[in-house]
């Protein structure tokens, strides 16, 4: 999904500029607490939200190429780009949305709430984002299992 690459692409800007300050600035308390915030949204904000943005359209190509595969490259299977359910995909991104600034925020205030809010909605990401997956695997599975199978 293009919104996770760009929200990947923001949580990288902003780390390269915090990342900036502390290289810059003498150590104080308020920048070992943004150290904090520049490792979470560099580690959560991009590496892992771009791991699901390639997900995404991964995920659906392989399948459609396992299904297209058994059925002896006879039925073109849907496109990879319907396998998707975009509610779920929109509950994914809104779920991501909260949690990678909640999480940095805790991190920034020292706030047990605000990263357990980050982490109960990046589990709830994950989860629903899996469930997602499943069903498009489940897709190529449905599709390979009622290919007719050649004769030996």
């Amino acid at each position: 999904m293009r919104l996770h690459a760009a929200s990947a692409a923001t949580s990288l800007a902003v780390a390269v500029i915090i990342g900036l300050i502390l290289l810059m600035r003498p150590t104080s308390p308020a920048l070992l607490r943004a150290a904090a915030v520049h490792g979470v949204l560099g580690l959560v904000g991009f590496l892992a939200q771009m791991v699901i943005a390639m997900e995404t359209r991964l995920l659906p190509m392989v399948s459609w190429f396992w299904a297209y595969a058994g059925s002896g490259y006879r039925t073109a299977p849907p496109s990879p780009h319907v396998m998707r359910d975009r509610s779920l995909q929109a509950v994914v991104f809104c779920a991501w949305t909260v949690a990678v600034p909640a999480l940095a925020l805790g991190m920034f205030f020292e706030s047990a709430v605000l990263i357990a809010v980050g982490a109960w909605s990046l589990f709830a990401g994950v989860v629903v984002a899996g469930l997602d997956s499943a069903f498009v695997v489940g897709h190529a599975l449905r599709t390979t299992n009622r290919a007719p199978r050649q004769a030996a």
